[in-house]
């Protein structure tokens, strides 16, 4: 007497790489660059790619994408998509991005190994409002084989001025190495021409720091302060007081006129040893003082610790009640467990700041006095920090996070701090199955290029008994459709050991199996 063995087989069709849920809001112009948590680094800092400046109606976001090209996003006031623009790259290594009130720049370069001083090595570009390029300025001969390496590049603006500090490594020196610094660039915004520089070898007193793995920059009633950080040439987190003001049209020095020198943190450690412990988030000035904010480990003991700590550095601008800094620590998180991030400063008012840190995906966040003091409670979020340095637009405290083409948008109502807020959006194209089962951008037609299935069927074979199959004969499947198929068996012992199921591409195909006998 024989059974029939019934099979059920349940096929998951799948097509991977592809979101087809709809988007809050889809553009074409895919945004790849993930920059969650760039703002952190260990060692040393990299070029920043992720930037945020309000404009009319809305914000802009400049970004660098995986594959450098560089693109601007605009968005509404509610974060709805505008428009995408993408922006052909100059030199093939990006520096930096800056908005000025009337124009933006980028700064790229390109490596000189061989340390030609006839080839540009870095390039300034002018854009106005609209992305139309303006003029540029060609830097050579500077002392270059790899410029912003391990390191950033930071801008600020007085007038008519631009001042650039960035880092490069540099020609080969007599002990048959090519150390890596600092470098400051004085540029005439309006002509772009480079009015001075400082990129030779030189010490701390003309400006100079090797290695400085950070470079941040200000201009504070016409004087140009900076901080570095540095592992040698001085160990520590160094402030900078340049002895001469923008009108005087130079930062170099000379032996009557020196740079002003201070620790905003000491790093314990031997000169040049890469690792410090720590790392810098931010460098704001007030009415009354020099504040800086970072991450670090326990400076005091010469063991190496993993574990940082957000602290507050702050140093008074007329220094006649004390040229050392008052370094405050925000967090306790003890030794061997997870570490707070690099922070970001951000200054809301004149004598007002915020300094924002994550840690074990929640931002943190409080406000500070001029003299870098807490005022009020540590405040916290689900959420996370980014290298896009958070801004002030329309009294909020804006910055975004971008993770596989969703953009994050992060709001900190400086009226009431308590209140925050995230709004969602996603890049990239909205597909749609179409008539010929394949899936296709309803924007700008584009396809995935890959055809789902548009028949599955199932067959069994044996030598010792006769089979049959059954077809399914649907036109087209979506995406995880489950296809049920019912395969007759006329021998219950060999039954599950013959069935084989085949795809052609089995990253799209899943099976299951259900026996069941009748």
């Amino acid at each position: 007497m024989k059974r029939v063995i019934s099979l059920a087989l349940a096929i998951i069709l799948c097509l991977s790489g592809v979101v087809f849920s709809h988007a809050e809001e889809a553009s074409c112009s895919v945004y790849d660059a993930g920059n969650i948590n760039k703002q952190n680094y260990e060692t040393w800092a990299q070029p920043i790619g992720s930037y945020l400046v309000p404009v009319e109606d809305g914000n802009m976001i400049f970004s660098l994408q995986t594959d450098g090209i560089m693109k601007a996003f605009y968005y509404n006031a509610d974060y709805s998509f505008r428009e995408c623009v993408t922006i052909p790259a100059e030199l093939s290594v990006f520096g930096g991005f800056f908005a000025s009130e009337d124009n933006y720049f980028i700064l790229t370069g390109t490596d000189n190994i061989e340390e030609n001083s006839s080839k540009e090595v870095m390039r300034l570009t002018k854009y106005d409002k609209s992305w139309v390029r303006q003029d540029s300025l060609s830097i050579k001969d500077c002392n270059t084989t790899t410029p912003f390496r391990a390191g950033s590049a930071r801008f600020t603006s007085d007038g008519q001025y631009i001042f650039v500090r960035t880092c490069h490594e540099m020609y080969k020196s007599s002990d048959g190495y090519n150390h890596q610094a600092n470098l400051t660039l004085q540029i005439d915004a309006k002509q772009m021409l480079l009015t001075d520089y400082q990129w030779d070898v030189s010490n701390e007193l003309c400006g100079y720091v090797s290695h400085s793995f950070n470079q941040f920059i200000r201009t504070d009633s016409g004087k140009l302060v900076a901080v570095d950080h540095g592992d040698a040439s001085p160990r520590s987190v160094v402030l900078i007081e340049y002895p001469s003001t923008v009108a005087d049209k130079k930062i170099s020095t000379d032996y009557y006129s020196s740079c002003a020198v201070y620790d905003m943190l000491k790093i314990s450690g031997q000169a040049g040893d890469n690792y410090t412990g720590c790392s810098v988030g931010g460098f704001e000035i007030s009415s009354t003082s020099y504040i800086v904010a970072g991450a670090s480990v326990d400076q005091s003991t010469s063991e190496k610790q993993k574990t940082r700590n957000i602290f507050v550095s702050s140093l008074a601008k007329d220094h006649t009640s004390s040229t050392e800094a008052a370094v405050t620590y925000l967090t306790e998180y003890k030794e061997g467990l997870e570490g707070a991030s690099t922070p970001h400063l951000v200054k809301t008012a004149e004598d007002s700041f915020i300094i924002l840190w994550s840690h074990l995906g929640r931002v943190y966040y409080c406000e500070l006095n001029s003299y870098g003091e807490k005022t009020g409670e540590i405040l916290s979020f689900d959420g996370d920090l980014s290298d896009c340095a958070p801004v002030v637009s329309d009294g909020k405290l804006i910055w975004y996070t971008a993770n596989n083409g969703e953009i994050c948008f992060y709001e900190i109502d400086l009226s009431d701090i308590t209140k925050h807020s995230v709004t969602k959006s996603r890049h990239g194209h909205h597909y749609e199955l179409n008539s010929d089962g394949v899936y296709e951008c309803v924007s700008c037609k584009e396809t995935v290029g890959t055809q789902l299935p548009q028949y599955v069927y199932s067959m069994w074979e044996s030598t010792q008994e006769e089979g049959y199959y059954s077809s399914a004969t649907e036109e087209k499947y979506h995406p995880y459709t489950t296809v049920d198929f019912i395969t007759g068996y006329e021998n219950q012992d060999t039954a599950e050991n013959e069935l084989e199921v085949i795809s052609s591409d089995e990253g799209k195909l899943k099976v299951y199996y259900d026996a069941a006998s009748g």
